[in-house]
């Protein structure tokens, strides 16, 4: 299940659409190339900067996520803002994004709290780690107390070089079929399945019925 969202603290921040300026025929939007994202890095150019290079355009719903982000870190109350926003700034999308991080706030970097938020389901609940996106989506940017949610009721966040307990679990078993009953090794999966996160009763249950585990070095 996905965590509750958060009410955002921002919720006063009034967004000041521009007038409309006088600009040429916008461009069709060109196909994403492979690799690009939504956090920015499709082009190497830093939209935010305030600076303009050449062509403005980008494919609107590239501009739409980025812009989203920015809404969801700052004003999550103001996101259904961002597509009159992108209506003032056609073919000009990249002008949009430069506006909204001046007066709302800077691009959120989505790809370092993506990885952080997958490393922590991983290490402590694997089956939530599809649900990254919808978790992120739920606190609307408010990642401090979306960790210290995951915390209270998981535990710490895990280290860059911790292994993960079930990595570790599945390591055990291995060796404790192998040791004991090498026919069932076929049965690891389901039997990680079945005890889900209750690591110490699958061993309970399997040193009750074989024996202890194998000393490993």
């Amino acid at each position: 299940s996905v965590e509750e969202p958060l009410e955002s603290k921002n919720a006063n921040i009034a967004v000041r659409r521009p007038p409309p300026k006088q600009r040429s025929p916008a461009p069709a939007p060109q196909p994403l190339d492979d690799g690009a994202s939504s956090s920015g890095e499709d082009d190497g150019d830093d939209d935010s900067s305030g600076s303009s290079t050449g062509d403005e355009s980008l494919p609107v719903h590239i501009a739409r996520q980025r812009l989203v982000s920015i809404f969801l870190e700052h004003a999550p109350l103001k996101v259904h803002e961002v597509d009159g926003l992108l209506l003032a700034y056609q073919g000009c999308e990249r002008e949009a994004i430069r506006y909204a991080a001046k007066h709302i706030g800077p691009e959120p970097d989505i790809a370092a709290r993506r990885l952080r938020l997958q490393r922590f389901y991983e290490y402590h609940c694997p089956a939530k780690a599809a649900h990254v996106d919808e978790v992120l989506f739920a606190y609307s940017g408010d990642v401090n107390a979306l960790f210290a949610a995951l915390v209270e009721k998981y535990g710490p966040e895990p280290a860059p070089d911790d292994a993960s307990p079930h990595d570790t679990t599945r390591r055990r078993l291995t060796a404790f079929i192998a040791t004991h009953c090498p026919t069932k090794i076929s049965a690891l999966e389901d039997m990680l399945l079945t005890f889900g996160p209750d690591h110490a009763g699958l061993f309970r249950a399997l040193t009750s019925k074989y024996g202890p585990e194998p000393v490993t070095a």
